[in-house]
């Protein structure tokens, strides 16, 4: 069976590759999404999970209709998949062929199971995080009844829900440590796949002039993964590249993004992938495997300089100090111990291993350095001009982070302020989930050019009020305790290394937040989702089996 989800992730690819080379127009879309849905409906559950990570990197969008100018083809696909967790289950299908059950019957039967399952939940670990998020999704629904647009609301809840529900597919797809790796597999494959396209359309602008590669990727990859709509958008304004220079002299550079539709949530999922790289480099046995995870690793480190966001790398500080505080934890005094542990002492290697990693990215830096420069050069004389002009292109963006003047702080204190003011006058009910454009007196449209608070608290807090931030940073915390606690208490040290890494790296996706909201980017969303599930899921085989 497992070639059977190579099969139907090829006939994905090359549906895709039609489409993003023009080759047939986008209703083609509707083969890709039944390929997709037919192997998540043909396949066990676990190897329709598999399929369906594979294929999160190259969703195509379907083409547009009365419901949806957009709409990806995860979306209908997720849907599938839920149904037919649902019917499994519940045991529908036993329900209703049973004859000797009238309709009454039918219904209690099933409201039997469904308590049977919420009693399952509350008493498993999946409580603690389950909670604050139907807090939330309470909150959320609370702030509709004051909402101008509730549509825009229920869209979004939907979104946020639907994402949230691959946490109980992974728990009913994964029996064993064995089903647990080979998802971690899927998730890696799909991150050293976004990485490498990434990689490849770097290496594009070296022979390709600028104007030329957006035009061509706009048309293209955009107009393929994203819509007509937001190729239309991002024919205009985009953030794929970073300027230096008022004067126009300097050429900018590729703000390095791959399938993604920005830089921002690209650099995101790389921070969301390094521990990832990590687990496997400590997996691995042979010398040259470990150097294979370590280049992967490297490679990922990079590309979040290469993606030219400043967030990003503001938001390395949290991972720093983050990292340093686990590392040197026993040596603080006790009040300074946020979290509980025993025996901490016995994990000092895993915590040196996650420091070094975080303090890659300070050694990597005159890597990318050199490397943008050189980009820079190969455009200069492509325009007939003198090369060498400008040798630390990266080390001036990152000074332009303490530039208020710069146009881009400007506009995010601006927005950061019109924020500030909606919470003032709508501090308990917000003004509605999915409403934030509003704050900025614009057009609930305008959500999907990219208006947000640019930090993912203030937009929380705008929409659902300060109930709604509080338990949102309640989820965060739950989330942060559980990662420490596995890290403490799981069997296998490589599992211990990975909540430990993901944990500091996930605190480095938090501190990102206070400059943007692309964590609610769907891949990058579902990414989170994946890799948290899979944690909770080992910890649950290793209650239940004791192993």
């Amino acid at each position: 069976m497992k070639k059977l989800i190579g099969v139907f992730w090829i006939l994905e690819f090359v549906s895709a590759l039609l489409i993003v080379s023009g080759i047939v127009t986008a209703d083609f879309a509707y083969i890709f999404l039944f390929f997709l849905a037919f192997g998540i409906w043909k396949l066990s559950d676990l190897e329709a999970l598999e399929l369906y990570i594979l294929s999160i990197p190259i969703f195509v969008a379907l083409p547009s209709s009365s419901l949806s100018d957009s709409m990806s083809v995860w979306r209908i696909a997720l849907l599938v998949f839920i149904l037919k967790i649902f019917l499994k289950r519940f045991d529908i299908w036993a329900i209703i062929s049973k004859k000797d059950l009238d309709l009454a019957g039918r219904k209690q039967k099933l409201f039997d199971g469904f308590k049977i399952f919420i009693g399952e939940i509350r008493s498993s670990n999946y409580y603690g995080i389950a909670l604050p998020v139907a807090l939330f999704g309470i909150v959320s629904l609370f702030s509709l009844l004051f909402a101008q647009s509730v549509g825009a609301g229920i869209k979004k809840l939907i979104f946020l829900g639907s994402i949230f529900l691959l946490f109980g597919i992974v728990r009913f797809a994964v029996r064993s440590k064995d089903d647990a790796m080979r998802i971690m597999k899927s998730i890696f494959v799909s991150a050293v796949f976004i990485l490498l396209v990434g990689y490849g359309q770097f290496a594009a602008t070296f022979f390709v002039n600028l104007s030329d590669f957006w035009g061509i990727w706009d048309n293209y990859v955009i107009n393929a993964f994203y819509g007509q709509k937001m190729m239309t958008l991002l024919s205009y304004s985009n953030t794929w590249f970073s300027y230096y220079d008022p004067k126009g002299e300097i050429p900018p550079t590729l703000r390095m993004f791959s399938v993604m539709p920005d830089s921002h949530s690209f650099s995101m999922l790389m921070i969301l992938f390094a521990p990832l790289a990590l687990f496997y480099f400590y997996s691995c046995i042979k010398k040259s495997d470990k150097a294979k995870y370590v280049l992967i690793f490297a490679l990922m480190i990079l590309a979040i300089f290469f993606s030219g966001s400043r967030g990003a790398w503001v938001g390395w500080l949290g991972a720093v100090i983050a990292s340093l505080y686990f590392y040197f934890r026993e040596k603080l005094p006790e009040k300074l111990r946020i979290f509980k542990a025993e025996n901490i002492a016995e994990h000092r290697k895993i915590y040196k291993m996650v420091l070094i990693s975080v303090m890659s990215f300070i050694v990597l830096f005159p890597v990318s350095n050199f490397v943008l420069s050189s980009n820079q050069d190969s455009q200069l004389i492509r325009e007939g001009k003198m090369a060498g002009q400008e040798r630390f292109a990266l080390l001036k963006r990152t000074w332009s982070i303490s530039d208020m003047d710069e146009t881009s702080n400007k506009g995010r204190m601006e927005i950061w302020r019109d924020s500030a003011i909606s919470i003032m006058k709508h501090p308990i009910t917000g003004i509605g989930m999915g409403n934030f454009p509003l704050a900025l007196s614009e057009k609930i449209s305008t959500s999907k050019m990219g208006a947000s608070a640019h930090n993912i608290y203030l937009d929380v807090a705008v929409e659902t009020g300060i109930f709604g931030v509080m338990i949102f940073l309640y989820l965060l915390r739950k989330i942060c305790e559980k990662l420490f606690h596995l890290s403490q208490k799981f069997k296998e040290e490589k599992f211990r290394l990975l909540a430990l890494s993901f944990l500091v790296y996930f605190i480095w996706i938090c501190a990102y937040g206070f400059f943007d909201v692309v964590i609610l980017n769907d891949k990058v969303l579902m990414f989170i989702v994946l890799i948290l599930a899979v944690l909770y899921k080992v910890e649950d085989l290793e209650i239940t089996n004791n192993l």
